[in-house]
C-alpha cells in the first residue's frame, strides 16, 4: 500500500484535519490566484 494512502485514511477519518486541510488548499488556491 503506497504510503500516501495510509497518511490520507486517518484524514478521512478526522474532520478536523479535513476542515485544516481545506483551509491550506484554499490559502494555496488563494495565494496562486493572487
Amino acid at each position: 500500500m503506497p504510503i500516501h494512502r495510509l497518511l490520507y485514511f486517518p484524514i478521512l477519518n478526522s474532520k478536523k484535519q479535513v476542515e485544516i486541510l481545506e483551509t491550506l488548499i484554499n490559502l494555496l488556491i488563494s495565494v496562486s490566484y493572487a
